[in-house]
C-alpha cells in the first residue's frame, strides 16, 4: 500500500450485476419487455472497494469468488480499478455471487441476490492479512457476508485498534455487542429503521434513528438519505449534508459509492461532516450512469462536482 494514500480494507461481497433496464417493473405473473441488458461487476464490497480507490484512496480487497467467467471478469474489473485482490480467494465449490438488477425508467431499481462464494468467506480470510490489517487506517464491512465472518473480523480490527466502518446492509439484526466496536455506522433508511424500529421519513426521524444507534453503543452515525444527502451525528452534534439535484438514470451503487468516497475523505484527516459532503457529491453523481462500478465517478470527477 502506498505511504501518501489512505490505506483501507474493504472485507466484503464481490458480485457479477446482471442488469436490465425496464419501463416499470412487473407485477407478480406479468412479463414486461426488457429495453437493454448488461453484466457489470459489483457487489457491496467490491463496489466499495472500486469507490475507494477511484476517490483516491490505497485499497486492499477480502472476499472470495467461484472458479468461474464470472469470477476472472470481477478480479480483472478490481484490478483495473487499482484494487489490491491478494486477498480475494478462488471458491472450488461455490459460484460467484450475482445480482439480477431491474432498473426503471425513473431510475429505481429491485434486486435478487444470491451469495454463492461470499457465503463462503470465513474469518480466517481476514486472518491471513493481519500485517495488512495492522497496518490500515479503516476497514469497511457490509452485511453481505455471514454474520459471525462479519463479526469475527469486527473483532480482529478491534484488537489490531483499526477504525471500523460498517455498511448495515443488506438490513439485518446484528449481535448487540457488534455495534458497541464500531466507529462509523453507515446505514440507508431502510436499514436504520430495521436496526432501530424507527421509520425514517425525514430528518426528524432520521435524527431519532441515529441517537437510537448511538445508545446501542455506535460511536458516530452517518444515515444516507438517497436524495436528500445524509444526516451526520458525531454523538453531540446533528447537520444534514444536502446532495445536489441531478437527473437519475440508476440509483445502483450509490450507497457504496458514498461509503468509498467518504472513507477516503475521513482517513485524510477531513472532518465528519466535510468527508460527508465529499461522499455525498460521489454518490449523487454515481446516480447519472447506468451500472455499479461503471457508474462511480474519480476524484478529479469529484472535487470538479464540488466546486461548481
Amino acid at each position: 500500500m502506498s505511504d501518501t494514500q489512505p490505506a483501507i480494507i474493504v472485507v466484503g461481497s464481490i458480485n457479477m450485476d446482471l442488469v436490465v433496464r425496464v419501463e416499470r417493473f412487473p407485477v407478480p405473473g406479468e412479463t414486461v419487455r426488457g429495453r437493454s441488458f448488461i453484466t457489470v461487476p459489483g457487489g457491496k464490497g467490491a463496489n466499495q472497494a472500486a469507490a475507494v480507490s477511484l476517490s483516491g484512496g490505497s485499497v486492499s480487497m477480502i472476499g472470495r469468488v467461484g472458479n468461474d467467467i464470472f469470477g476472472s471478469a470481477c478480479l480483472d474489473n478490481l484490478r483495473s480499478k487499482g484494487a489490491d485482490v491478494s486477498g480475494i480467494r478462488i471458491d472450488p465449490d461455490a459460484p460467484t455471487g450475482n445480482a439480477m438488477i431491474a432498473v426503471d425508467a425513473e431510475g429505481q431499481n429491485e434486486l435478487i441476490y444470491t451469495p454463492g462464494a461470499n457465503g463462503k468467506v470465513i474469518p480466517q480470510d481476514a486472518e491471513h492479512a493481519t500485517e495488512a490489517i495492522s497496518r490500515a487506517d479503516m476497514v469497511i464491512l457490509q452485511f453481505e457476508l455471514p454474520m459471525e465472518t462479519v463479526c469475527g473480523v469486527v473483532d480482529l480490527a478491534s484488537r489490531l485498534g483499526r477504525k471500523i466502518l460498517i455498511n448495515p446492509a443488506p438490513a439485518e439484526t446484528p449481535p448487540a455487542d457488534l455495534l458497541k466496536k464500531v466507529d462509523y455506522l453507515i446505514p440507508n433508511e431502510t436499514e436504520a429503521e430495521r436496526l432501530t424500529g424507527i421509520k425514517v421519513q425525514d430528518l426528524q426521524s432520521a435524527t431519532q434513528a441515529a441517537e437510537n444507534l448511538l445508545r446501542q453503543g455506535c460511536k458516530q452515525v452517518i444515515v444516507t438519505l438517497g436524495s436528500q444527502g445524509a444526516l451526520v451525528h458525531d454523538g453531540t452534534a446533528v447537520t444534514h449534508v444536502p446532495a445536489k439535484k441531478i437527473e437519475v438514470v440508476d440509483a445502483t451503487a450509490a450507497g457504496d459509492t458514498f461509503i468509498g468516497a467518504f472513507s477516503v475523505a475521513l482517513a485524510e484527516g477531513k472532518s465528519l461532516v466535510k468527508a460527508a459532503r465529499f461522499g455525498c457529491a460521489a454518490a449523487t453523481l454515481s446516480v447519472s450512469k447506468l451500472g455499479a462500478q461503471t457508474s462511480i465517478p474519480t476524484r478529479g470527477e469529484i472535487e470538479s462536482f464540488l466546486e461548481d
